[in-house]
Formats: C-alpha cells, structure tokens, sequence
C-alpha cells in the first residue's frame, strides 16, 4: 500500500490532495486513488519483428490515410549525428526552442564522440532544413546524459545530469546579430553521497524563482522518489525545497517530473509507475505552505516505462495548461485551464503503437505528434484541445541493411511558429541520426480569446 499523504495535510472533499514539503518527521506526497499492487508484474512485452512490424504500419497508414484531408511529409535527413540513443531523450524534457530573430535552435547529445562536451547546441535558419554548429557544447555532460532547458527572451536556462547522478545548471546568452551564444558558469547543483539524481527538467514562477525537479534513487534503499530543489532570483546556488513525492517505497524507477509555470504560480506534472498526477501552488503562498494535487489519470493497460518520462506538456496563448501522454499504444490529452478544478482527458486514437510524443502549442493551434510504428502523425485541435484532428503523416523512407527506425523518438519546440519543425531519430550505419519534418499549423477561424 502506498503511504498516506503527511499527517498535517488533509485529503479535500472534491478529490485533491494539499502536499507539504517534508520535515523531520517524514516526508509528503500525492497518494493514489487507487491500491498500489507491489507485486503487480511489469515485465515487457515480446517485440515484433521489423517484418511483422513494416506489415502493421503499412495496413495502418492504408486505413489512415484513406481521408484526402490528410497530408504526406516525406522525411528528410540532415546533419545531425551522435553515437547516442539519448540524442533527444527524454520526452518530458524540452530541449528545441525559437528565438525572436525566428531561428530554431536544439541541443542534441553526441555521446562518446565528444564525451564530456556531449551535449551540443545547434543552430537552423531556416526552420529545422540545415543546421549550423554545434554553436556551444556544454561542459560536464556525457553520453548518458539527459537535458532540459527553458528560453526567456534571449538567455536559455539548462539543466542536465550526468553518469554519476548529479545535477547541473547553466544559462546562455543569445546574440541575434552574430547569431551566436555565449555560454555561463555551469553551476552543481546536486552532488550527494546518499544517492543519484536523473532526469532533471525546471521551469521558473512568476516571481523569477526556478523550479527543479529530478528522480532520486536512494543508496541505502534502492528506493526511487521525485525531489524538488529551488533556485531564487540573486543566490548563486539552490537549495533543497523540502518537497519529496511520488516515494512509494519501490526500487522501480518508472517516474518522471515537469514543472511547469502556470498563470499563479508553478505546478508539476508527474508519473508514478501507470499514473498521471498534478501538483500546484501559488507564487504568493508561504514556501512552506501544502501544494494542492490531484490525480490526472492512469493507464488503462499498465505498460512498462522504465524512466516514465514518456509524456509532454506545453501552454497554449491563453496560458491552458496540455499534456500528450501514452496508454498501451494509444495517445492521450489532458487539458487544464485555469478556470477549471481538475483535468479532463481524451484518448485520441486505438493502439498504434505510440511511444513518444511532443506536444506543441502554434499559433491558434494545438498540435501532438507521435509515433504510429515507424512513422509518425501530426494531430491538431483548432478549439483548444475539445476536439483532434489527424492532419499530416510522416513518412521515413523505406529501411534496408543500413538503416532501422525501430526507436522513433521525437523532438519539436514545446512553442512554435509555423510551420511545426518536427525531428525524428533513426539509425543509419550504426551512428544515430535526425530527419525532419516541416509540419504546417491548421488554421482557426476565430481568435484563442473566443474559444470555450
């Protein structure tokens, strides 16, 4: 059974739970509506064969492009290599922004061929076709090292870890007449003897104040949770907010967090094993003050996950609140506005093998892209996410002997002008590589201000 939120922190009439930061005498968290089963098997399913495989995309892509509303972007590869499968990873993470001078900008991880330096920032001017670079490489990261960022104006805001688990920091400056960046201190911002940090993702409130939030494992237990350390305008270090969750007491990783600013303060979005949760506060609430959290969802179908980072979230112009996430091979969006008390979720296809998604907000638009096998689809919602549309396939080309598309993991800006760069990782003669997509915005006949 999973442990009860803390003692100080009431369970609400209408299904929200408040979750204080810990203290001496335990630590806090957003409990489940449902039993955890600890002995609940979460092994993973047999693999498909790329012949059964190429098969099943073949007949899906027949059946669902049958609308001649449904447009066909074919891929085209371009000069982005590593010898890293976590070259984009991971899906909760952002690591794909555009600058005000329109140029579009992503950090990609090269692994061993630049170990230490791995993580790369790469420039495109026109819109994801050709890129320039790596304009930065940033010092301390490795092969297994995993990033996110956030862009105010024209300093970008990293985070990334490293093999040993611990946490880095740095910002960058942007000259849009150069078009070039100038790199910071890369700050540490956790080294712990008691365990290793993974994941890292951050987001900052309204108050200048910056968020970060990574899984944890134990040392001593083995045990996995989700912590949060806070970085205030002016202090050159972050210090540990006090707030742990998601700590079941399990040696399964399967968790992952985002932060994410919203209109009054900052919120989280989280995994824990086959759930969705949400956590908030306000900007003005007392640092020790209880967050309110609720449960987002679950999975119909548990699957395995074993980071559980395979969802994404952005905020749209009217600052609505979109997560695509994935359920047993099906995708998925939830929507909060800041007007409503909970989330509401929609599953928006069957099982097409879905895996990774990116959720963008463009223009008056809302766009989710995922993986149907191979391939990948572009779904989009012109009503503010109350109903989607499949709008454009993404077509790789054929494999042969040089090169497979069986992890089709996906990147694109969490905002974005249009068209939608869209990039998709393959491998071609054993290094990984990165093919792109421009993906047009549907258009909206009324303004965001007038959707419901």
């Amino acid at each position: 059974r999973r442990p009860s939120v803390h003692r100080r922190c009431a369970e609400l009439a209408d299904g929200g739970v408040c979750v204080r930061p810990h203290d001496a005498s335990g630590s806090s968290q957003a409990p489940s509506s449902r039993p955890y089963d600890a002995g609940l098997a979460r092994h993973r399913a047999p693999r498909a064969t790329a012949a059964v495989m190429g098969v099943a995309a073949a007949a899906w892509l027949a059946c669902a492009d049958a609308s001649a509303d449904i447009v066909r972007i074919p891929a085209v590869p371009v000069n982005l290599t590593s010898d890293s499968e976590r070259m984009i990873a991971y899906r909760s993470q952002e690591r794909m922004w555009q600058t005000s001078d329109g140029v579009t900008h992503v950090l990609i991880n090269r692994g061993q061929v630049s170990e230490g330096h791995s993580l790369a920032l790469y420039a495109s001017p026109d819109g994801g076709a050709t890129w320039d670079g790596p304009m930065v490489s940033i010092p301390g990261s490795v092969a297994a090292s995993s990033s996110d960022g956030y862009l105010s104006g024209d300093r970008l805001t990293l985070t990334f870890d490293d093999l040993h688990g611990v946490i880095r920091h740095a910002a960058l400056d942007y000259d849009s007449t150069s078009r070039s960046w100038n790199l910071g201190e890369v700050q540490t911002v956790l080294e712990s003897p008691l365990g290793k940090a993974v994941a890292p993702s951050m987001a900052q409130d309204g108050l200048g104040r910056v968020w970060l939030a990574f899984t944890f494992k134990d040392n001593t237990t083995g045990h996995f949770s989700i912590r949060v350390m806070l970085k205030r305008p002016r202090e050159s270090s972050a210090v540990d907010s006090g707030l742990v969750f998601a700590a079941d007491g399990s040696e399964a990783n399967e968790r992952c967090a985002r932060p994410v600013q919203t209109a009054n303060g900052i919120g989280i979005v989280y995994s824990l094993h086959e759930e969705l949760h949400w956590v908030e506060r306000n900007d003005f609430w007392p640092l020790e003050a209880a967050w309110f959290g609720r449960r987002i969802g679950a999975k119909d179908k548990p699957t395995p996950d074993p980071f559980g980072c395979h969802f994404s979230v952005t905020t749209d112009a009217d600052g609505h609140l979109h997560i695509a996430w994935v359920d047993n091979g099906a995708v998925r969006h939830s929507r909060h506005r800041p007007t409503d008390v909970g989330w509401v979720t929609r599953t928006l296809t069957g099982n097409i093998r879905a895996n990774y998604v990116q959720a963008v907000a463009t223009g008056g638009a809302l766009m989710i892209v995922s993986n149907t096998y191979s391939h990948a689809a572009a779904y989009q919602s012109i009503d503010g996410g109350d109903t989607f549309t499949r709008t454009h396939t993404l077509l790789h080309a054929s494999p042969d002997e040089h090169t497979a598309y069986n992890w089709p993991r996906l990147e694109a800006p969490g905002r974005s002008s249009s068209p939608v760069p869209v990039l998709q990782q393959f491998v071609d003669r054993g290094m990984q590589r990165l093919m792109w997509f421009p993906v047009p915005a549907a258009s909206s006949p009324q303004s965001t201000s007038r959707r419901r």
